[in-house]
């Protein structure tokens, strides 16, 4: 990915969603001792799309939520916890993981804190 090469990278979710062979992982890369963008990698053609948030945000770990119906591994969507640093107060972000476009953010009055964690099993 572009901006990122002297960066950490932490893997932080899905992989193997339609096969045994995982073809992409999303990574949160630390800048800063932030989380200011999430990564989505292609492993097999070494693509790579962010979403970057605003200065003084921060991104909780990113969970995968297919879509109903979905034929692609990252047809879905992607959950996070966004930390506001400037507000102290965090906003629920969700992603369309194929474009990382956002798709909706919902404004908290709190802020939750890091190491809250999600997870979606099916039943």
């Amino acid at each position: 990915g572009q901006g990122v090469s002297n960066a950490f990278k932490a893997v932080m979710f899905w992989g193997g969603l339609r096969g045994a062979v995982s073809l992409a992982l999303a990574l949160l890369v630390i800048e800063n001792n932030a989380f200011p963008q999430i990564l989505k990698q292609d492993m097999q053609t070494d693509k790579s799309a962010a979403h970057r948030l605003a200065a003084g945000r921060s991104s909780g770990e990113a969970v995968f939520v297919p879509r109903e119906g979905g034929r692609d591994e990252d047809d879905g969507y992607l959950l996070s916890w966004v930390y506001d640093r400037n507000t102290n107060t965090s906003d629920f972000l969700v992603l369309d993981a194929q474009t990382m476009q956002q798709r909706a953010l919902v404004k908290l009055p709190v802020r939750v804190p890091y190491g809250f964690h999600g997870s979606w099993i099916s039943a």
